[in-house]
């Protein structure tokens, strides 16, 4: 599919829709990604899952280049 992105100063957001198969059935959920740089090694990446509005979950990842 395709993403729509935005950026302001540290902060990079990605939309998407993912096409998620489930049994039978595909189930289009919609992603907004909230990626921040926080210094030269480490991106903090927010991102919250919904559909018809509604919000599903969210997750919180951490990484860490290593030296």
């Amino acid at each position: 599919g395709e993403a729509v992105g935005e950026v302001a100063g540290n902060a990079r957001r990605w939309r998407y829709v993912m096409r998620l198969p489930v049994d039978d059935s595909i189930y289009e959920v919609h992603f907004d990604d909230w990626m921040y740089l926080m210094d030269d090694k480490t991106l903090a990446n927010r991102s919250f899952m919904s559909k018809f509005g509604v919000e599903l979950g969210q997750v919180t990842l951490f990484f860490r280049k290593q030296d």
